[in-house]
């Protein structure tokens, strides 16, 4: 994957550029998929509870790094993953998720 990053990304940390990789295989999986939806749990919506979990577990995360990831999962995930465009699961899905503690609000 890091082949076909563009050159900027070489630049950035390697945390950040997890980020950057996570919101280039969204927009990818976004043209796949045509306006459907994936079910909860599948590609995309694994990898966002990997990254979360990374991010929470290693110090080497700055906050700056987390509020990225954070936003990047709010950006794409509702798009993405089925139901999770309801407020109701979009609500739960972000608890799971833990994105308040990423961005620092817990």
């Amino acid at each position: 994957m890091i082949g076909t990053l563009p050159v900027h990304l070489s630049a950035i940390t390697p945390n950040r550029r997890r980020v950057e990789e996570f919101n280039a295989q969204a927009r990818q999986r976004m043209e796949q998929l045509r306006g459907r939806k994936e079910k909860p749990n599948t590609s995309i919506h694994t990898l966002a509870q990997q990254l979360v979990k990374s991010a929470l577990a290693n110090p080497d995360w700055s906050a700056q790094e987390k509020l990225a990831l954070a936003e990047a999962i709010e950006t794409w995930l509702p798009q993405l993953v089925d139901r999770l465009e309801r407020k109701k699961d979009w609500k739960e899905a972000r608890k799971m998720l833990k994105l308040d503690v990423l961005k620092g609000q817990a």
